[in-house]
């Protein structure tokens, strides 16, 4: 989560916090970062087999999977693939 959290932050410092943080297309960064770092901190503090530790892992990876297919768009050869799914 280091990697994400710092490329966000390099974001919002050229983009300017408030602008960062209101523009919507930025919102599953956030909240990716969000719930990737409680879930590390979950994982750390408590056992990895409770309930919510698992919750947490299934929303970090459903929010991997839509940010892997929000990327495939990018590119060209890919894009009517990802569209069509």
């Amino acid at each position: 989560m280091i990697y994400p959290n710092t490329y966000s932050f390099t974001q919002a410092k050229h983009a300017g916090f408030i602008n960062y943080f209101l523009d919507p297309s930025n919102l599953s960064q956030i909240l990716f970062n969000t719930i990737g770092s409680v879930n590390s901190v979950v994982h750390y503090n408590y056992s990895p087999y409770i309930i919510q530790n698992k919750v947490l892992m299934v929303a970090t990876i459903f929010m991997t999977i839509a940010k892997t297919v929000q990327l495939l768009r990018i590119i060209r050869s890919f894009s009517p693939l990802v569209t069509m799914m």
